[in-house]
């Protein structure tokens, strides 16, 4: 039969084990969790920006046909103007101010557009720095692996103090009288 103080300690290692091992379980979990979540986080990111991307492509073909239609306004008003200034015999410094203005217009126009692509593109750089921030919030830290050594300090300590709990006190025997101390008068 075996004693009390080895089945003690064997359960106390048996445990010992089965918690390394359940740690070691969860921490794997954990982990495979940590890289879908990332892998999404990472995924939805990049969709992001590209969504951002193909209006900002949009948004600035848009503003290259402004300026390409206010060049060609500007054009046509510009001839229009010089042919009713000859028709109507109008030349010299005058019909230079009418032309002039309507060129002037067309350029501020143009200019106009350039500082909004100008824009664009920083609220388009912006926007990506905040969806990477937003993405580094939703990552999951990994784990670290259970240390198998400190487990086994652990386990064997656990074992050895299960095992002395249970074991005889030093210089007893298994056929000695058990004596209640508490009962025998003090010398004196």
């Amino acid at each position: 039969m075996c004693e009390p103080a080895t089945i003690a300690a064997t359960l106390a290692i048996v445990s010992g084990v089965g918690e390394y091992q359940a740690a070691s379980e969860a921490t794997k979990q954990h982990n495979a969790n940590a890289d879908v979540n990332n892998k999404i986080a990472a995924d939805a990111r990049d969709l992001k920006i590209r969504l951002l991307d193909d209006k900002t492509q949009k948004d600035l073909m848009n503003l290259e046909q402004e300026k390409l239609d206010n060049q060609l306004e500007m054009l046509r008003q510009t001839s229009e103007a010089e042919v009713k200034g000859a028709e109507a015999g109008v030349a010299g410094n005058s019909l230079n101010t009418i032309t002039n203005e309507f060129l002037r217009r067309g350029l501020m126009s143009n200019t106009a557009r350039g500082t909004e692509q100008d824009f664009l593109y920083g609220s388009q750089a912006t926007q990506s720095l905040g969806y990477e921030s937003e993405a580094l919030g939703r990552l999951m830290q990994k784990k670290a692996k259970p240390n198998a050594l400190f487990h086994a300090v652990k386990t064997g300590v656990t074992a050895m103090t299960a095992y002395n709990a249970f074991a005889a006190p030093a210089g007893a025997t298994a056929n000695a009288p058990i004596v209640d101390k508490s009962t025998i008068a003090p010398i004196s």
